[in-house]
This record gives structure tokens, C-alpha cells and sequence, in this order.
């Protein structure tokens, strides 16, 4: 089976709680091989947490990332999963280079870090 941002264009509360259910149905109940892409970072905790309260639930699951170089402020794409769980996404990097106006993306970097440095909006 291969999924790909499940409940997008939904609350994200509601798409990681659809997200979830679909992926312990599949692993649980199907036992069938799946590749399943998100950018919900939450199902990485709320995954890791049911498997410590029940340690025979989703047996078999694996993370994998897309491998990303970033050289020179340039992505390098390798189009090749490697085991893990990607750190950062690209978004504004993507948006730099799709042409979206200069103060626009800056701007949008300086949110970015307000928000992972206080986990807030202060400005």
C-alpha cells in the first residue's frame, strides 16, 4: 500500500488522529507492507508512545527520510530513503527557489525561528 499525506487538506489534528487509525489498522490488522509519507512529525510521538504502553502494537514499523545535502545553499537531492526521521523540511528553501519574493521568505525564516526557539509568537 502506498500513502501519501493522509487528511491533507484537513485540520491537522484531525489528519494525524486519521493518520494514526489508518496506519495501526494496516500494521495491526492487514499486516501488509506499506510506504506511508507525512510531514506530521506529532505520529512520530503518539507512534513511539503506543508502542511503550502496548510493545506488541505496531510491530514492524521503520522511519525512513529522503536523503537532503544542503551545500553551498543549494538542496542536492538524492532521491534515496536512508533510516530516520528528517529533522527539517525544505518549504522555504523550495519557495526561494520557486521565485517567492526575497522579504516574503526572510521574513518567513525569522517566524520559523521564533517559533522553534520559544515555541511561541513574540513579535
Amino acid at each position: 500500500i502506498l500513502l501519501d499525506e493522509v487528511g491533507r487538506g484537513t485540520s491537522t489534528e484531525e489528519a494525524i488522529s486519521l493518520s494514526f487509525a489508518i496506519l495501526e489498522h494496516i500494521v495491526n490488522e492487514m499486516k501488509c507492507r506499506t510506504l506511508f509519507a507525512t510531514h506530521y512529525k506529532q505520529l512520530l510521538k503518539i507512534i513511539n508512545e503506543k508502542k511503550k504502553l502496548e510493545p506488541n502494537s505496531l510491530n514492524g514499523i521503520e522511519f525512513f527520510k529522503t536523503e537532503v545535502k544542503i551545500c553551498e545553499g543549494e538542496a542536492i537531492y538524492s532521491y534515496k530513503f536512508v533510516k530516520g526521521v528528517a529533522n527539517d523540511s525544505h518549504g522555504i528553501f523550495v519557495a526561494e527557489r520557486a521565485g517567492i519574493d526575497k522579504k516574503i521568505t526572510n521574513r518567513a525564516k525569522f517566524i520559523l525561528s521564533e517559533i522553534k526557539d520559544r515555541k511561541c509568537l513574540s513579535f
